[in-house]
């Protein structure tokens, strides 16, 4: 039986991991308010004087609180955040033999991800987390920790996919796993289906390959690495 000591040692030690915790969460919540006025190109008294304007003040909580929800993790570990700036660029010119990137791709991803990828992928900035399985995972176990809603398009897909691929070209390191596992992002096409796209150095150092497996099929080796919007 533990004693009072112990008792209280673990008791500080989870007061201490909350407030770590609450720290996080507050900072993360400046952030993007800061972010939010940047987007909308408020100065800080006027962001000051819209917070009191009930129907703003909803406006932007609800926007704020969408993007803080934070990941309760338990077998992915969170490596950081990337933030990603793509150029403009036309889907014929790189899902090509003589694009940018060498790339092998599988029918399903032809499928339902090219397919629906824009003809002009317009330039986009964003920030994703990136987060690594400790141990081998099924794509439910995945999402339940990242959120199901944590998904991306196929055109954003490709806005946030082949900057890093552009800069890992050659199988250079980087953000993207280069060792043989998965880069991982869930994608949901114009029919409401959510696929598993994934990117892999090839063994043979000739490209990158991309698949489109549906959820369910199996567990993702440890070692792995899923993105996710942040």
């Amino acid at each position: 039986m533990a004693t009072e000591k112990e008792l209280l040692m673990k008791r500080t030690e989870k007061q201490k991991n909350d407030l770590i915790d609450g720290l996080k969460f507050a900072a993360q919540f400046l952030a993007n308010l800061f972010k939010f006025a940047k987007k909308y190109n408020l100065s800080n008294e006027r962001l000051y004087n819209s917070l009191k304007e009930e129907d703003f003040a909803e406006k932007i909580i609800k926007s704020i609180t969408d993007s803080v929800k934070s990941f309760k993790l338990k077998f992915l570990k969170k490596l950081g955040t990337v933030s990603v700036s793509s150029e403009e660029f036309k889907k014929s010119d790189f899902f090509t033999n003589n694009g940018p990137v060498r790339l092998w791709m599988s029918d399903n991803f032809k499928t339902y991800i090219l397919s629906e990828i824009s003809d002009t992928i317009h330039a986009r900035d964003t920030t994703l987390t990136k987060l690594i399985l400790s141990q081998s995972m099924t794509d439910a176990e995945i999402r339940a920790e990242i959120g199901e809603d944590n998904i991306a398009t196929p055109t954003g897909w490709a806005q946030e996919f082949m900057s890093l691929l552009q800069e890992q070209s050659r199988g250079e390191k980087g953000t993207l796993l280069n060792s043989g596992y998965a880069n991982i992002r869930y994608v949901k096409t114009t029919n409401g289906e959510v696929f598993a796209v994934s990117a892999y150095w090839g063994a043979d150092d000739h490209g990158w390959s991309l698949y489109a497996d549906e959820l369910g099929g199996g567990r993702w080796d440890g070692g792995g690495c899923v993105f996710a919007g942040s």
